[in-house]
């Protein structure tokens, strides 16, 4: 059953916050929509340049299913490369589940929750993930939109408390093919100045390569000292 009621939206949004976070670790910007029997399997890459740190890379290999027509189940693993003399390695284990609050259209903004519980495999801090997404389409634009937190734990574990967000416009150019841009920022847990937190924007293209493949590239430049000074990505989407 779907959920309807609006006071859920509002439950949902103070439970993401008593949380806290360093959300978003890959940018990029989930839709709160869910497909009943719909298999889905995601390849996310990103490559981060900076010239005040080695240069370093990403991947998220990930499968879920839609087991209704508002959960979705994710199961994944992520590798990095954090540059420098460091090798490559496995470094988490990841549980994700996403849930559509309503059905499309049924509100004036498509509300989703995305909740994700991180296991670490090389010695590091667990985690636990949150977000409310959030998205409208009008006309030909689509806007996409996340709020998310999360909770390390664990030995030594950080106890501040950060906040993320990202918000995308997207335009439906022609079929098969959108492009529009996105915004990224981590806040921290707000004692950070503005140019000590992670900031960055950049153009994105999306290209549906032949039914149910989908392409995801873009190019993000840093607006704060504290963030890369250019993370090119690409998510590569299966859907049947």
């Amino acid at each position: 059953m779907i959920l309807k009621n609006k006071n859920i939206l509002a439950i949902s949004f103070l439970s993401i916050l008593a949380i806290g976070n360093q959300a978003q670790a890959f940018p990029y910007i989930h839709s709160p929509y869910v497909e009943k029997g719909e298999t889905v399997v995601e390849l996310k890459t990103e490559f981060k340049a900076d010239d005040a740190a080695d240069d370093s890379w990403g991947t998220e290999l990930e499968a879920g299913y839609g087991v209704t027509d508002f959960w979705l189940p994710k199961i994944g693993v992520e590798f990095e490369d954090e540059g420098g003399d460091e090798d490559a390695e496995v470094t988490k284990l990841f549980f994700e589940n996403k849930f559509q609050l309503a059905p499309k259209d049924s509100l004036f903004l498509d509300p989703g929750l995305l909740l994700e519980y991180a296991r670490s495999l090389n010695g590091g801090q667990d985690e636990v993930e949150a977000a409310l997404l959030l998205s409208k389409e009008v006309g030909k634009f689509m806007n996409k939109s996340e709020i998310g937190v999360s909770r390390a734990f664990g030995d030594g574990h950080d106890h501040g408390t950060s906040y993320a967000f990202s918000y995308g416009l997207y335009y439906d150019y022609k079929e098969g093919f959108e492009f529009g841009a996105e915004w990224f920022s981590n806040f921290g847990d707000f004692s950070d100045s503005f140019d000590e937190q992670d900031h960055s924007v950049g153009p994105v293209a999306i290209f549906d390569l032949t039914e149910g493949t989908e392409l995801e590239t873009g190019a993000l430049f840093g607006v704060t000292d504290a963030a890369p000074d250019v993370t090119l990505k690409a998510v590569l989407e299966f859907e049947f």
